[in-house]
């Protein structure tokens, strides 16, 4: 059984990564072991809810005894030490979008994954949206494609944080659609 452990519990990804692999079933070779969050109180209710028996307040408690680490803080600001923490203990790491907040940032993340030969991915689960499975699936259906054009808000106007207001936030999810 993969063991997984998932830091950041103030998004509704880590709902969705938890209940996907501990809830579903489709994955029966891997389950959320441990998880960490900012809010303990917050991260525990989701434990009880999705069945994670090792809650920690701890980041590299969570990270012990795991085969791999999802990140899924809501913001990037608040990715990049844990991505540092499990890299630094050798795990393999996703990060949820946004990777980060900066290019040097994740220049550093890339440089310590390279250096320890750890595997290190970032990407919006949009890709795995039904609508763009069954675009791909019928892409040749549409004739000859000489371009396409792909926007999506480089900003965020409906979430009033400073923390949404950049690139980063919600502009991987444009480039993963292409």
């Amino acid at each position: 059984m993969l063991k997984i452990a998932l830091l950041g519990t103030d998004s509704t990804h880590s709902d969705v990564y938890a209940n996907l692999l501990n809830c579903t079933y489709k994955f029966p070779l891997a389950s959320v072991h441990s998880i960490w969050g900012e809010n303990y109180e917050e991260t525990c209710k989701k434990a009880k809810k999705y069945n994670i028996k090792n809650v920690f307040n701890n980041v590299d408690k969570a990270i012990e005894g795991s085969d791999i680490v999802i990140i899924c803080s809501r913001y990037g600001e608040d990715h990049y030490l844990p991505a540092v923490a499990s890299l630094r203990a050798k795990k393999p790491t996703f990060v949820d979008k946004p990777f980060v907040k900066s290019f040097n940032e994740a220049n550093e993340l890339s440089k310590l994954a390279k250096k320890n030969k750890i595997p290190l991915v970032s990407f919006s689960p949009l890709r795995f949206a039904d609508e763009l499975i069954n675009v791909r699936k019928n892409i040749d259906n549409l004739g000859s494609i000489s371009g396409i054009i792909v926007n999506g808000p480089a900003n965020s106007k409906i979430i009033n944080e400073k923390k949404s207001k950049n690139i980063f936030y919600y502009g991987i999810q444009a480039v993963d659609i292409m």
